[in-house]
């Protein structure tokens, strides 16, 4: 089961987002 975010991102994938946004890389959506 994937958590969801408010935003409806499952938060899994949204913290591994969150970790390449850091490295410099900007995903689609910006939170």
């Amino acid at each position: 089961t994937t958590g969801v975010n408010q935003n409806g991102t499952p938060v899994i994938e949204f913290k591994r987002t969150f970790m390449v946004w850091k490295k410099g890389h900007v995903p689609a959506r910006r939170t």
